[in-house]
C-alpha cells in the first residue's frame, strides 16, 4: 500500500539544456528523501524539463520514497518498472532494484547502505558521501551557523546523480537552488555537489570499479 501526493511543474519557456527523453528516477530513504528530490525536480525544471513528482511512504518497507517523472509523454502513473535511476538511501532500498530498466542505476550512499543487490545485471554506484562531505567541509572557506552535516551528506549524492543524468551543475546554478532551502552564505552545499558530481566522473574515466565492497 502506497500514499501519494502528487505535484505538477509546468515546463517553462526558453530554457536550454533539458533531458532529451522521458526519464525516471526513485528516492528511497528514511531520511533525506524529500530533500533530494526537490533538489533534483527544481534543477530540471529550470533547465526547461516538465516535472511529475510524487510523494509518498510505502507501508511494507516503511520508507519514503520520492518519484520524477521527466519529460513523460503518457499519463502519470505512481510506482512501477521502467526507473531509470534508483537512488538508496538506507538498506531497504536495496529491494526496490526491481523497478530498474535493464540499462538502469542503482545509486546508493555508502554510508547508510551496508547490504548488497542481488543481481550484478544493473549498474550500482555506491558513494562515499560522508568522506566526500568532510572534503567539502575542509575545502569551504565559510561554514554557515546552522548547517546541518547531512545537508552537505545531501548534496554529495545530489551531484554523483546529476553525474549520472550527465547534467553538469553550473555554479551559478546551484546557489540559485539552494537559497531556496537553506540560508546562505550556501557555498558549502556548492561545493559538497560539486564533489559528487566530480568523484563519479574521475571514476568512470578512470575505468574504476563502482560497485559496492570495492576497497580503494
Amino acid at each position: 500500500c502506497r500514499i501519494m501526493a502528487r505535484v505538477v511543474s509546468r515546463r517553462p519557456g526558453g530554457q536550454a539544456k533539458s533531458i532529451s527523453q522521458p526519464t525516471r528516477f526513485l528516492i528511497v530513504g528514511r531520511e533525506g528523501t524529500r530533500e533530494l528530490g526537490e533538489y533534483l525536480a527544481q534543477f530540471l525544471y529550470v533547465r526547461g524539463n516538465h516535472v511529475d513528482r510524487l510523494l509518498g511512504f510505502d507501508h511494507v518497507q516503511r520508507v519514503s520514497t520520492y518519484q520524477l517523472g521527466i519529460n513523460e509523454t503518457g499519463p502519470w502513473t505512481s510506482l512501477a518498472h521502467g526507473v531509470d535511476l534508483v537512488i538508496g538511501l538506507n538498506n531497504s532500498s536495496i529491494d526496490f532494484e526491481a523497478h530498474l530498466n535493464m540499462d538502469g542505476t542503482l545509486l546508493l550512499d555508502a554510508s547508510l547502505v551496508t547490504t548488497s543487490p542481488s543481481t550484478e545485471d544493473i549498474e550500482i554506484v555506491s558513494v562515499p558521501s560522508t568522506t566526500l562531505a568532510q572534503a567539502a567541509l575542509a575545502t569551504a572557506p565559510v561554514r554557515p551557523d546552522g548547517l546541518d552535516y547531512q545537508d552537505l551528506v545531501g548534496a554529495v549524492i545530489f551531484g554523483a546523480a546529476l553525474s549520472v543524468i550527465l547534467q553538469y551543475p553550473e555554479t551559478a546554478e546551484l546557489n540559485q537552488l539552494f537559497v531556496r532551502y537553506h540560508r546562505p552564505p550556501v557555498l558549502p552545499l556548492v561545493l559538497a555537489t560539486h564533489i559528487g558530481y566530480d568523484w563519479l566522473q574521475d571514476r568512470q574515466m578512470r575505468g574504476k570499479s563502482l560497485t559496492l565492497g570495492v576497497k580503494e
